[in-house]
């Protein structure tokens, strides 16, 4: 599996959207320290949990799009990987404008 530095952003952003929801919830239901260590625990085994369905997901797509592929011909191939490519700037684009 590739790693790219998006994967590092993303780690970034989660990372502090976990801070983001610590704060929440410390802040909205009053939790005391040994709470905070059991939040933060949970939140931290549901973003794995999470993270290894991504890349269950992932490898689906991965695996559809090589079969799509072989039921092509070349010119729909370059106007598939043209398709794909604009659907991953559209949603880099939008990853982008929710970072903000």
């Amino acid at each position: 599996m590739e790693v790219s530095a998006d994967s590092s952003a993303t780690a970034a952003r989660t990372a502090e959207s976990r801070k983001g929801a610590v704060k929440w919830f410390t802040k909205g239901l009053d939790l005391d320290p040994r709470q905070l260590e059991q939040l933060t625990k949970i939140l931290g085994e549901t973003r794995a949990a999470y993270r290894n369905h991504e890349l269950e997901i992932e490898s689906i797509k991965q695996h559809s799009r090589v079969r799509i592929r072989e039921i092509l011909t070349d010119q729909q191939k370059a106007k598939f990987d043209q398709l794909l490519a604009e659907r991953a700037l559209k949603e880099k684009e939008k990853e982008k404008r929710s970072s903000r």
